[in-house]
C-alpha cells in the first residue's frame, strides 16, 4: 500500500545518498515494526532498536543472570520464559533467545516451545488471528488463553520477562508461586517508564524473600530486605546500541546480521566484573558505559569482518586484535573540546 510504498522510497533515497549509512528504525508501531525490519533488514544495513536492542540486552541480562545462579551460558536453553507482552518488544526479546538457543545447537521447534507469551487474552492461541512474528509462538495445548498465574501454577517458568508497559502485571501472588520452586527466579520487569513497570525492585524482593534476581528498564533505588542491600541492575538498550550501531558503521557493514546482535549481547555479559556477579548484578555499572560500548563495538565489528560483511578495507587488513581495537578507539568521538579564551578586540 502507499505507507509501504513512502518507506520503500524513503529508505532507498537514503542508501542512495549515504550507501555506508546505518539506519535505525525507532518507535515505530508494533503492527508494522516488525514487517518494516523484515523488509529491509537483508538488503541494507538498518537496525530496529524496539526490537533487536531490547532482545539483545534481554539475552544479555539472562547470561548475567545464569552467571549469578553458577550456571554455564548454555543454560539459557534449559529455561522456561514466561513473557507479558505479546507486541513488537516482547515479540522480539523472544526471538533474540530463540536466535541464541538455536546458536547454542538447539532446534528451532524446541526453543519456540521454551516461551509462553501472554497479551491482554492470556497465553498466544495458534490461530489466524496471530501476526506473523507472534505464530511461531502460539499455543494449541491446555496452556493457550490461561493468565500468568494459572500459566505458571502448570508449567513452572524459570524466567519471568515483563514487556506489557502494564504496572502490576507482575502481581504478588505470580511472583510467590514462581519463587514456590524456582531457589533464584529471574525477574525483569523491562517496561518504560516507572508508572507502567510490571513490578517494583522491591516488590520483587519481598515477594520472593530476597530470592529474586532482578533487573529493570527503568531505574530502581537500592532497598534494604533482611539486612541486605540490593543493588538492581538496569536492562536497558543503552548497553547494546550505541557499540553496536559504532561496531556495524565502522566496519561499513552490508547489513547488521543475527549474529552480530548476538555478539553485541555475549559482550555486554562478559564486561559484567566478578564482584558485580557476587553482589547479584546482571550488567556493568552505568559509570562504565564508554567502556562496555567500546567492547561492544569491537565484537561486533569483528563479527562482520568474519561474516564477510564489512566494506572498510582498513579494518578488513587487520588481523591483530589490538591493533583492531586501536583503530576503532581512534574512531570513537571523545567530547573533550578546547577551551576558549575571550579577548577584547582592538580595532587598529
Amino acid at each position: 500500500d502507499c505507507y509501504y510504498r513512502m518507506m520503500d522510497e524513503f529508505v532507498q533515497a537514503v542508501f542512495n545518498r549515504y550507501p555506508k549509512v546505518l539506519l535505525q528504525f525507532e518507535d515505530f508501531s508494533s503492527d508494522k515494526a516488525m514487517d518494516i525490519l523484515n523488509r529491509y533488514r537483508h538488503k541494507y544495513c538498518v537496525f530496529n532498536d524496539d526490537i533487536q536492542g531490547t532482545g539483545a540486552v534481554a539475552v544479555a541480562g539472562i547470561l548475567g543472570a545464569l552467571r549469578v545462579q553458577q550456571k554455564p551460558p548454555e543454560d539459557l536453553k534449559n529455561q522456561r520464559y514466561l513473557i507479558a507482552g505479546a507486541g513488537s518488544a516482547g515479540i522480539g526479546v523472544a526471538k533474540a533467545l530463540v536466535d541464541t538457543m538455536v546458536l547454542e545447537g538447539m532446534s528451532r521447534e524446541d526453543a519456540y516451545n521454551k516461551f509462553w507469551i501472554c497479551d491482554i487474552n492470556g497465553v498466544l492461541r495458534s490461530s489466524n488471528e496471530l501476526n506473523e512474528a507472534q505464530k511461531p509462538f502460539g499455543k494449541s495445548d491446555e496452556t493457550a488463553g490461561l493468565s500468568p498465574l494459572e500459566c505458571a501454577r502448570m508449567v513452572k517458568p524459570t524466567v519471568l520477562l515483563g514487556l506489557s508497559a502494564c504496572r502490576g502485571a507482575f502481581s504478588e501472588d505470580l511472583i510467590r508461586e514462581i519463587s514456590k520452586y524456582c531457589e533464584r527466579p529471574v525477574i525483569y520487569p523491562l517496561s518504560n517508564p516507572i508508572s507502567v513497570a510490571e513490578c517494583t525492585n522491591k516488590e520483587a524482593i519481598q515477594w520472593s524473600e530476597g530470592r529474586a534476581i532482578f533487573a529493570s528498564g527503568s531505574p530502581f533505588q537500592p532497598i534494604e530486605y533482611n539486612g541486605k542491600t540490593y543493588v538492581p541492575s538496569q536492562c536497558n538498550n543503552m548497553y547494546i546500541f550505541p557499540g553496536l550501531g559504532f561496531g556495524a558503521a565502522v566496519s561499513q557493514s552490508k547489513i547488521v546480521s543475527d549474529k552480530m546482535i548476538h555478539a553485541a549481547s555475549i559482550a555486554v555479559a562478559e564486561m559484567v566484573t566478578e564482584e558485580e556477579s557476587q553482589n547479584g548484578m546482571v550488567f556493568p555499572e552505568l559509570n562504565r558505559i564508554r567502556e562496555v560500548s567500546q567492547h561492544v563495538a569491537l565484537k561486533v565489528a569483528l563479527c562482520s569482518v568474519k561474516e564477510g560483511y564489512a566494506r572498510n578495507e582498513t579494518l578488513k587488513s587487520i588481523s591483530d586484535e589490538e591493533e583492531f581495537k586501536g583503530y576503532l578507539l581512534s574512531k570513537t568521538y571523545d567530547p573533550v573540546y578546547v577551551p576558549l579564551v575571550r579577548k577584547e578586540f582592538r580595532h587598529v
